[in-house]
């Protein structure tokens, strides 16, 4: 199996240059070129799980990459990658939590995060909200969007599989990484169950102020006392806003879940369910011992937040011309 996943790399490797080498020859532009690839390699590039990429450290905090110190590959190629080198008292802070690796997998429909082999919450998304989220990069400026664009139907068909492994301290069991390709991000319909709806609207003006039910921050902080200015937003912020065209922005979390929107569209979720919430706090506890809040104030507080939906809707001024984009339908 591994044998064939490199040959169909390799093969891949060679169409793609042959097309870059035609284009070149032909007379058309490098970036139209680099696009031209990236739809050659989307139509041909067949799913395909890479061999993991495993990074193990030792007792100094100095990594290994296929055996070989990042020491010994400066070594050796004049590559400095000392930038990866952790501070012992770090590696000592995991040898004494037990933390022993943690694992990214990236997959078709979401990237996957793992401490000692168990799921934590992760990004899920699927072709619409990867879509959506470039289109928001677009949205901003962000260079090259138009290329990361096309990359997406690549990539998607791509299994990576990252590792970072610390030392084991000495008494302790060594614990399995997980079983790749095994586990799945939590499912609205698999957790989901009755729950309120608690809804929070904030606009803001054109002036900065945000406003809830028709109140500024500056009347809150009157009435209550409360200081809201770290949520007032300054004018050249709100400018920003209206030449972006971002008119809202609504977080909604639900049993599987957080979900965002940018002007209705839905964007790549954090996805978890109440494992991944209790995997969390196991880790926390590991880690942090004698920290406050206590684990189990912890866990009883994210369990219940994690049985409610809420749904908090942000909205910008409109630039000039611009009509109301609506916001998402009601999941």
């Amino acid at each position: 199996m591994r044998h064939t996943r490199i040959f169909l790399v390799v093969i891949l490797s060679l169409t793609l240059l042959l097309a870059a080498c035609s284009a070149q020859a032909a007379g058309i532009p490098a970036q139209e070129t680099t696009l031209n690839i990236i739809d050659t390699a989307a139509d041909i590039i067949p799913e395909i799980d890479l061999p993991a990429l495993t990074l193990t450290y030792d007792q100094q905090g100095v990594p290994s990459i296929f055996g070989f110190s990042t020491t010994q590959i400066q070594r050796l190629t004049g590559m400095d990658l000392s930038i990866l080198n952790l501070d012992p008292v770090f590696i000592d802070w995991f040898m004494r939590s037990n933390l022993q690796h943690v694992e990214i997998e990236h997959t078709e429909n979401g990237l996957l995060l793992f401490a000692n082999g168990q799921l934590l919450p992760s990004v899920g998304w699927n072709t619409d909200t990867l879509s959506s989220a470039v289109d928001v990069a677009e949205m901003m400026d962000i260079q090259n969007a138009s290329v990361i664009k096309r990359l997406v139907p690549v990539l998607q068909k791509l299994g990576l599989h990252f590792v970072i492994r610390f030392p084991v301290a000495s008494g302790n069991d060594s614990i399995s990484l997980h079983e790749r390709g095994a586990v799945e991000l939590p499912a609205l319909a698999d957790v989901e169950g009755e729950a309120p709806v608690i809804q929070l609207a904030v606009e803001y003006r054109e002036d900065g102020l945000p406003s809830i039910l028709g109140l500024t921050s500056r009347d809150i902080t009157a009435l209550t006392g409360i200081d809201l200015s770290p949520i007032e937003l300054s004018e050249s912020t709100i400018q920003r806003t209206r030449s972006m065209n971002l008119q809202s922005v609504e977080l909604e979390t639900h049993a599987d879940g957080l979900y965002v929107f940018l002007n209705g569209k839905e964007v790549p979720r954090l996805a978890y369910g109440p494992e991944q919430l209790d995997t969390v706090v196991s880790l926390y506890g590991q880690m942090y011992p004698a920290s406050q809040p206590a684990p189990a104030f912890l866990r009883t507080a994210l369990m219940t937040l994690q049985q409610l939906d809420l749904d908090f809707i942000v909205q910008f001024p409109l630039a000039a011309g611009a009509e109301r984009l609506p916001l998402h339908e009601e999941m």
